[in-house]
């Protein structure tokens, strides 16, 4: 037998070697009880994870963007079961609870508020009618521009991958930087708020 298992500082072996045989000398059929009430938690567990997988089927879109119309249609307590599980099945680790139910708190608020969630690595943020996940960027300097002309990739800072031209190279080189919010964009001879434009074309 592994020694571990007589270590009683673990709590699993506390409560074997303790808690248990104190609870069956008051209550004999307690162990009893406990595991069919462990079996029939399990059991629901399992129905209730299904259910949620199929909602969350009906609250996505291709680009794995949660639909806020179809989320917004649930009761609370399933919203906060639906934008956890969209947050794990994204990869990212589950959502604090206190910091979920204050960001469905602030979707249902009216107004043009844009609520953004961050949590470790995860940022979550509202784009019209929908929400939008994405790993946080790793530190860098938002200070940092460069030109480019679209002949050759272009290798970003602090490892965030390169930017690839799939028309060639641009009739007058672009200069490339992080946003720092309010750049518009000069198309068609109007200017246009920038995020408008990848809103639009997200």
């Amino acid at each position: 037998d592994d020694p571990s298992n007589l270590d009683e500082s673990l709590d699993r072996n506390f409560i074997r070697h303790s808690v248990i045989p104190l609870l069956q000398q008051r209550w004999p059929t307690a162990p009893g009880s406990l595991a069919i009430s462990a079996a029939l938690l399990q059991e629901s567990d399992e129905l209730l994870g299904i259910q949620v997988e199929e909602e969350l089927a009906a609250c996505m879109n291709e680009q794995a963007c949660l639909l806020l119309p179809n989320l917004l249609n649930h009761d609370e307590k399933m919203q906060a079961l639906l934008v956890r599980r969209w947050g794990e099945s994204l990869g990212f680790a589950p959502l604090p609870r206190a910091r979920l139910y204050e960001l469905l708190k602030q979707l249902k608020s009216t107004g043009d508020r844009q609520p953004a969630f961050t949590s470790n690595e995860l940022f979550i943020a509202r784009q019209g009618d929908r929400l939008i996940a994405h790993q946080q960027l790793p530190e860098h300097d938002n200070g940092w521009r460069t030109e480019w002309d679209g002949a050759n990739q272009l290798q970003l800072p602090s490892d965030l991958g390169v930017l690839l031209s799939t028309g060639g190279e641009f009739d007058m080189p672009l200069e490339v930087g992080f946003r720092c919010g309010g750049e518009r964009l000069l198309q068609g001879g109007m200017h246009r708020d920038l995020k408008t434009v990848f809103n639009a074309h997200d």
